[in-house]
């Protein structure tokens, strides 16, 4: 993909998560901790390797749970995900020089 298909890919995937952040807001009085919803951002300084086996271990845990179907006391919740690594500083210089 070119970095212009990329960005409209990632506009559609934003705009998804604003709908159903919107969506679960107009449900009613929002109680992140009753409702088991939250967001965060995490920064880590990470090797490839040690980012491979994040991703790993974390699709260890939510692969087997993803073929769970809908039943009594299961509620559908929605896990968004985005990895993005900060530019180097070298090629943040090199950006910020044209």
């Amino acid at each position: 993909m070119t970095p212009e298909e990329h960005s409209r890919a990632f506009m559609a995937y934003v705009a998804g998560l604003l709908a159903d952040v919107d969506r679960y807001l107009a449900a009613g009085t929002p109680d992140l901790s009753r409702d088991g919803a939250g967001y965060t951002v995490a920064g880590m300084y990470l090797t490839d390797a040690e980012r491979a086996g994040f991703l790993r271990d974390l699709a260890a845990i939510v692969r087997p749970l993803l073929a769970n179907a809908p039943g009594k006391g299961r509620r559908r919740r929605m896990l968004y995900s985005i990895f993005l690594p900060e530019p180097d500083s070298r090629s943040a210089v090199r950006t910020h020089q044209h």
